[in-house]
């Protein structure tokens, strides 16, 4: 579920300031996220890479130069990226009484002091790509039910390894944030029921150890 034409319009800035080989590889299908992760996975095993950046095929990039500023916040043993959450113990998934929390947070750079995040969502993201070594563990860890929540998965994994969750500030736009997704019936959200599945994973991880920042 990667965009093709928002990586090729930065890929040449990207080789020309650092110097290093870049490549976009953009998925035909989209069969759900955690498809997102196996094929990276796969692409790690047989590709030599050092970091990967992921990009919804549903954001728009504002600037040119997202993709060299995404490349640009990469961490060693870690991962940066444009949309994620900070909690507190007692908090859901779903938990409101931040600013940050949400889209529309996101794309408005709320809260600029928060610069580390204790959930990292996908949706545009640099992360080192050793984590991919560690995805079969990952999916041993999962429960199959919660195998399309990558996002939950990946965050308290990168958490239980100790790297580092940093905020990605890049001018982006969800294309589809005006619509409802809770009452999309042909939508992902709401065909797996995504909300209640998430508090669910949620509260299980948070039972695992997930500790918060």
């Amino acid at each position: 579920d990667w965009s093709s034409d928002v990586c090729s319009s930065d890929l040449h800035g990207l080789t020309s300031l650092f110097g290093v080989p870049c490549a976009c590889e953009t998925h035909p299908i989209n069969e759900g996220p955690w498809l997102r992760y196996d094929y990276i996975r796969r692409l790690y095993s047989s590709t030599l890479l050092d970091f990967v950046v992921m990009i919804d095929d549903d954001l728009s990039l504002l600037r040119k130069d997202g993709l060299v500023t995404a490349w640009q916040n990469r961490v060693a043993r870690g991962m940066a990226c444009w949309y994620g959450k900070i909690f507190a113990p007692t908090d859901d998934y779903w938990t409101a009484k931040y600013r940050t929390n949400d889209m529309r947070g996101a794309m408005n750079r709320r809260c600029p002091h928060i610069t580390r995040w204790d959930y990292c969502g996908a949706r545009l993201a640099v992360i080192d790509a050793t984590f991919f070594a560690t995805f079969d563990n990952l999916a041993r860890q999962t429960p199959k039910e919660y195998r399309f929540v990558e996002d939950l998965a990946s965050s308290w994994m990168l958490t239980q390894m100790g790297w580092a969750k940093r905020r990605l500030f890049v001018d982006v736009e969800d294309m589809n944030y005006n619509n409802t997704r809770s009452s999309d019936k042909n939508g992902l959200w709401f065909k797996k029921f995504m909300r209640a599945k998430k508090s669910n994973f949620f509260g299980l991880l948070k039972r695992r150890g997930w500790r918060f920042q």
